[in-house]
């Protein structure tokens, strides 16, 4: 018999809401299917006839404090011990066989885990799709506050017992330059909303590891088979792939995981629509996900579920298993804007030289200029242009020695004499350097490019799947690419190795990976996000891209609005407000395919 709105306790006796879904009485005990959710159980009411019809009991809750349930809503709080008094109930009705199978995405995939996690006794399996799984990874990207997506969500569903579609597109209609706020902390009081959470998630950061999160060391022990369903468009696709690697990993035999993803976004649209954005995927990327799900969930619960992977490309016409044999493929960038096999030549950077008490000039190295902003005072000491790629002349007696503002500490080092020695700052990666009296010379890597990164006109981000071709009007980009390839290529994972300076600490070098088509459209296919020199490895993708098409690689210093800006000033992104224009250079990148 159905039931709905049940009453029952969370772990400290909160009544909680739940409906409860059974299939025919003659079935007997039966397994049973849980969902839950902060966005609203009548969200489920046709899913769960669905499993009903197909031989499964489905049990939807609404999480504390939403909707129907009482309490506090708290993201994440109370997750594992409501979840293990909901199972704990299920298992004691008549209609129940005990077994358990967590189901959500998103929110509701964390719900998922966390029921494995807390009762792995009686979960069997877990279907998980682009789950979302603490605030901290949710909202943040290599370090940096994922600011559209943390606004969009906070708006809607953080801080209040109902969701609120639509708020957004209200509220940024009504103020388009609302995410342009400074400081970010602030937005809030921009845009009339009161969300008291808002600001503690901006100040907890990357790093915040609460106690309510899920280790990986938990879910290489659960003995609980998995079904891994994201989206190459998913901002979760990384926790989708994760979870697949990890779950059951510490277990021999381990249970079965099985992995499906192809060109989707998060809300895992595969059935009667083919296009994302601007691109269409094609008939290839429709997917019966219900019919797949019951057919595995059943193989788990009779012993017969194998592992199994399989991916559809960006572009690509037919499934793949995964992860595949792969050759690695390296492309360099050159300053005349190609990407190919060969390495650039390497050049130096001129020289240095000047007498040692600085009375005469210094001369910077060809391949240095633009390091260095002058700003407008220099305190009298140090008189010169913007540029420190010509020279710098100080006056006839430096007494003391030689300073520069705050943007400048740290690059002359030394009395003004200098009977000791200059030293390069540390963005300079170590590439000036030379005794004091600078009658040697500097060697400098072969220069890319650069650009200026100015806050009050980032580069666009865009929506996934969105033709980026009118971006190539703007000039705050360095942008390489390959001739038109002679023959299809695929790839599964991409990396980009930079070598990089800037004058100022926490600036982006946001790198993005994409495919200019021989009709002239361009689609990103990956992107990260680096604060300097090393090696970044772009978020998980596989692709195909045509014969005809060229890949182009693009470096540029903002992702607005998708991340919040850096300010240009050095000073913290999220609670200060000035901002300053900043010349970025690139003095190598090279990007390393895995193809196949």
């Amino acid at each position: 018999m159905n039931r709905f709105n049940v009453r029952l306790p969370g772990w400290d006796g909160t009544p909680l809401a739940v409906d409860v879904r059974l299939p025919d009485a003659s079935c007997g005990p039966v397994p049973t299917v849980v969902t839950r959710t902060p966005y609203g159980r009548n969200q489920h009411l046709a899913e769960g006839t669905g499993w009903a019809r197909r031989g499964f009991a489905y049990v939807v809750q609404d999480v504390r404090g939403r909707y129907d349930s009482d309490g506090v809503w708290e993201c994440y709080r109370n997750e594992r011990g409501d979840g293990a008094a909901l199972a704990d109930w299920i298992c004691a009705q008549e209609w129940s066989d005990g077994r358990l199978i967590g189901y959500g995405g998103s929110y509701s995939g964390y719900t998922a885990w966390a029921l494995a996690v807390e009762r792995p006794e009686v979960v069997s399996a877990v279907v998980s799709m682009g789950p979302s799984m603490a605030l901290h990874r949710t909202k943040f990207e290599n370090g940096v506050l994922r600011l559209a997506e943390h606004a969009a969500w906070w708006l809607e569903r953080a801080d209040g017992r109902t969701s609120r579609d639509g708020l957004t597109a209200l509220l940024l209609g009504a103020d388009p330059s609302a995410l342009a706020h400074l400081p970010v902390i602030g937005l809030p009081d921009r845009i009339g909303a009161s969300l008291p959470g808002w600001a503690d998630v901006v100040r907890d950061g990357p790093h915040h590891q609460p106690k309510e999160e899920i280790t990986e060391r938990e879910l290489a022990a659960l003995p609980v088979a998995g079904l891994h369903v994201g989206g190459w468009y998913d901002l979760l696709v990384e926790e989708t792939l994760l979870h697949w690697r990890i779950v059951g990993s510490a277990l021999a035999p381990r249970p079965p995981q099985r992995l499906v993803i192809g060109p989707w976004g998060h809300d895992l649209a595969f059935t009667g629509r083919t296009r994302y954005g601007d691109r269409d995927h094609g008939p290839h990327s429709l997917l019966d996900l219900g019919a797949l799900q019951v057919a595995w969930l059943w193989d788990c619960l009779d012993g017969t579920a194998r592992a199994e992977e399989q991916i559809l490309p960006i572009g690509g016409t037919s499934w793949l298993s995964w992860p595949q044999n792969t050759t690695t493929l390296i492309l360099y960038a050159h300053p005349d804007g190609s990407l190919h096999p060969s390495q650039p030549e390497a050049t130096l950077g001129g020289f240095v030289h000047g007498p040692a008490d600085l009375g005469g000039f210094v001369h910077g190295p060809r391949g240095l200029g633009g390091f260095v902003h002058d700003p407008a005072n220099l305190g009298g000491f140090i008189h010169g242009p913007a540029e420190l790629g010509r020279f710098v002349r100080g006056p006839a007696e430096l007494d003391s020695f030689v300073r520069g503002p705050a943007n400048l500490a740290g690059f002359i080092h030394g009395p003004a004499e200098l009977g000791g020695f200059v030293r390069g700052p540390a963005d300079l990666g170590g590439f000036v350097h030379g005794p004091a009296e600078l009658g040697r010379f500097v060697r400098g890597p072969a220069q890319l490019g650069g650009f200026v990164h100015d806050p009050g006109d980032p580069y666009p981000s865009l929506a996934p799947g969105a033709d980026r071709k009118a971006l190539d009007e703007r000039s705050d980009a360095l942008r390489f690419a390959t001739p038109p390839l002679p023959d299809p290529l695929t790839f599964t994972a991409a990396e980009v190795h930079l070598d990089v300076t800037a004058p100022v600490e926490d600036v982006d070098w946001i790198v993005r990976l994409t495919e200019y088509t021989a009709d002239g459209r361009v689609f990103e296919l990956a992107r990260g996000r680096a604060g300097g020199s090393g090696r970044l490895v772009l978020n998980p993708v596989a692709a195909t891209l045509p014969a005809g098409s060229r890949l182009r690689l693009e470096i540029t210093g903002s992702d607005f609005p998708r991340l919040a800006l850096a300010l240009g000033t050095g000073a913290d992104r999220y609670t200060t407000t000035a901002t300053a224009s900043v010349r970025q250079r690139v003095h190598a990148a090279r990007l390393v395919l895995e193809t196949s």
